[in-house]
């Protein structure tokens, strides 16, 4: 059951719920399994979920959640870059809007699943983010796609980050929210 909500910083879309199931099998294969293939129905997922709502996003920047460059060298592969690039297949038009360098991840914090609360998790994320080119994002709309929206505690602090480098409209995209 596709969802959207708006939060102080940002408005977040999900297409999905993360229970048991076969999303959260596909999220748990892509992420912990190395299974990449995974990646092209949760990218088909999100765009059907863009289709539905009618989303226009064809002038925003698309940023993928980057992931810390341990984890990153420990997985072989972000996992919300191979889901952002599954969608964009449904609208290459907009491939051209897709951004790796825009922010990047500069602390290796303990992955957010081994927190167990809110306060935990947001604590764990603070600072771990940096806006590689603010110059790039100002005044701009920021795209940003994840496989998951739990508590928010990593997607404000990308919202965050970002708004106060100078990005006017952040809208965080995940495939499910738990």
């Amino acid at each position: 059951m596709p969802s959207c909500k708006c939060r102080n910083s940002f408005t977040i879309g999900a297409a999905s719920i993360y229970s048991k199931g076969p999303i959260h099998e596909l999220i748990s294969a892509l992420k912990y399994h190395g299974v990449t293939k995974a990646a092209e129905p949760l990218g088909k997922l999100v765009a059907t979920f863009i289709e539905q709502t009618k989303f226009d996003f064809s002038n925003y920047i698309i940023v993928p959640i980057p992931l810390s460059s341990r984890r990153l060298r420990e997985r072989g592969y972000n996992q919300a870059e191979l889901i952002t690039k599954e969608f964009l297949m449904y609208f290459p038009d907009y491939s051209q809007n897709l951004q790796n360098n825009i922010i990047k991840r500069i602390v290796n914090s303990d992955p957010q699943t081994s927190m167990g609360s809110r306060e935990l998790r947001k604590d764990n994320i603070i600072g771990a983010f940096s806006v590689m080119n603010s110059s790039a994002i100002q005044g701009k709309r920021i795209l940003l796609i994840d496989d998951v929206y739990t508590t928010g505690a990593t997607s404000q602090e990308v919202a965050k980050v970002l708004k106060e480098s100078g990005a006017r409209r952040v809208i965080i995209l995940t495939v499910a929210r738990a």
